[in-house]
């Protein structure tokens, strides 16, 4: 049995160690990922589990939405030192300190660049609101109606677009995404990238309210995934991929989903029209 572990440090984190021997500095006022980590000594396993399947170590890998760096540290610790590198984009200050924090924690690890600004379609300026129990669930869009922002402090940020901050000459393999409502701003500014690299990799969260308060709700997005050919299929609870998302979807659930190109998918796994 897994005992917990959490050190309360001077500057408000908890000192976490991950099941994945990885270590982890946690925002201290985020009940949900103190609970996760100290208790269980996981997060997501099931996508845990899908990064470690389909991470190419050779390749970079592109995160937008970085939070306090639990998922950066996990895909640096899957690359080659020399040839791969995690680009990671997190708009929230505190976040992003701690992002560097846990990598430099957890060294020797493939390079991780942080980008401190959120991935979006166009470069610019834009209003983060963060609410103060869970920062990690900050948004560009919250809902009115969303009782976590009351009382969330605002900053302004940056916005870029990550096919412009990635290099172009280097090959990105993976793009790991979590941007709730602003899903398909991200996405757009990821075109160059999905363009260029036949093969690439999306996991995706997909969060069905948030992206119906985006501009162009749940049907801009399945349209961007047809413009590519992308096929989604749900993450199972051992990280596989055996189902098509289409055949199940409701807009209205959590999701963590893995997309590629349709004839990319391996032959022998289910069919997009398999049930």
């Amino acid at each position: 049995m897994v005992q917990p572990f959490a050190v309360p440090m001077r500057d408000g984190t908890i000192l976490t160690h991950a099941s994945s021997g990885l270590s982890y500095l946690v925002p201290g006022e985020d009940v949900h990922a103190v609970e996760r980590l100290a208790v269980r000594r996981t997060f997501r396993p099931h996508v845990v589990e899908a990064l470690r399947r389909f991470v190419l170590p050779d390749r970079d890998v592109v995160e937008i939405g970085g939070s306090f760096g639990f998922f950066t540290c996990y895909l640096a610790s899957l690359l080659d030192p020399m040839s791969g590198r995690v680009l990671s984009f997190e708009p929230n200050p505190e976040l992003a300190r701690l992002i560097r924090l846990n990598a430099d924690l957890n060294s020797p690890l493939a390079p991780v660049t942080v980008v401190e600004a959120a991935a979006a379609s166009r470069p610019g300026v834009a209003v983060l609101h963060i609410p103060a129990a869970a920062p990690s669930e900050a948004a560009l869009m919250p809902a009115r109606a969303d009782e976590t922002f009351v009382g969330a402090s605002e900053i302004e940020i940056s916005c870029e677009r990550a096919d412009s901050v990635a290099a172009s000459t280097r090959t990105v393999g993976l793009i790991k995404l979590d941007a709730g409502s602003g899903t398909l701003d991200a996405l757009e500014g990821c075109r160059a990238l999905i363009e260029r690299v036949e093969d690439i990799v999306i996991v995706l969260r997909w969060h069905g309210t948030k992206i119906e308060r985006s501009p162009l709700g749940v049907d801009g997005i399945c349209a961007f995934f047809e413009e590519y050919g992308l096929e989604a299929r749900v993450i199972d609870s051992a990280g596989e991929c055996p189902r098509s998302f289409w055949n199940e979807r409701n807009d209205r659930e959590v999701v963590d989903l893995v997309l590629r190109r349709s004839h990319v998918w391996d032959p022998a796994e289910p069919s997009a029209g398999a049930s």
